[in-house]
């Protein structure tokens, strides 16, 4: 699973950030920022007049929570998005994003007897969703004492439920799903729910407030499951997974003195077996999830 954090947390976080892993902050931090290999860079916008095309992000990320007309801006800034060359990603409130799928947001049951205008807004929200990169869940205020207040298992189900939906209309949609610390859920929450639904949720987002904000980030980053694990693939087949880094370099080692001596004596060329572990150059794919 991967995650989104704060931008400003990337400098002490970063060594436990992973390839596909994503920043947020707004389009004002970035500038000058630099590269990050493997990590999504996300832009937060307010509206589309600060859509940069020069700017070195990956894409947009706009919350559209307020005013009339909340699925037109949100085409309308998705095609600035795409025509400036970046992502484009649309985070609403849950109830509208609820009800655009017509659902009670209240209950999360299917509306009975839907008006035309929720028929119309469904309509739109469906075409909505095949234009976007991602539409995030915000799923804080369902499992939080001070609002909802629902179980996890019901959480999950109303989180299973957007997901499904989305996935109906647009399979290569991402689906953030957001949770808050420490206001609304404690760390050790996220990390129970989100390690429950692995394989399910595309991308943890990480959003919240107040002194504790980064530490409670860096210790979700450090409870999720399978974050810290080390895959050797070959070929697109995973062929070893190992717990620590050392061992999955040493596998590595391995598997390259085995080709080079396997390569030699095909040859017949005499081949010295590399007496310090580790200091082959060769190119092997190793992912991190």
């Amino acid at each position: 699973m991967n995650a989104s954090i704060f931008l400003g947390f990337y400098a002490n976080l970063k060594d436990k950030l992973r390839p596909g892993d994503q920043v947020l902050g707004a389009a004002a931090q970035f500038q000058g920022f630099g590269s990050t290999p493997d990590i999504q860079r996300m832009a937060l916008v307010a509206d589309t007049s600060s859509i940069n095309p020069t700017l070195n992000v990956d894409g947009y990320s706009i919350n559209i929570e307020s005013g009339t007309e909340r699925l037109s801006r949100a085409l309308t800034f998705t095609q600035t998005a795409h025509d400036a060359g970046k992502q484009a990603v649309f985070g609403p409130l849950r109830s509208d994003f609820e009800t655009w799928m017509l659902l009670d947001s209240i209950t999360g049951v299917p509306l009975v007897n839907p008006t035309q205008a929720q028929l119309d807004a469904n309509t739109q929200f469906n075409a909505l969703l095949l234009e976007l990169e991602a539409i995030a869940f915000q799923a804080q205020l369902l499992w939080a004492a001070s609002s909802m207040n629902l179980t996890k298992e019901q959480t999950k189900t109303r989180i299973r439920y957007a997901i499904s939906y989305v996935k109906m209309q647009n399979p290569l949609l991402i689906v953030p799903v957001q949770f808050w610390v420490p206001t609304r859920q404690t760390p050790q929450q996220v990390i129970e729910i989100a390690n429950e639904m692995q394989g399910e949720i595309d991308l943890l987002s990480i959003g919240g407030q107040g002194t504790t904000f980064e530490q409670d980030t860096a210790a979700i980053l450090d409870g999720l499951e399978g974050r810290n694990m080390y895959i050797l693939t070959k070929d697109g087949i995973e062929v070893g997974r190992y717990a620590e880094k050392a061992a999955a370099e040493a596998a590595i080692d391995l598997a390259l003195e085995a080709i080079v001596s396997a390569e030699a004596s095909r040859f017949g060329v005499a081949y010295q077996a590399d007496p310090v572990p580790g200091t082959i150059t060769e190119s092997v794919t190793v992912t991190i999830t």
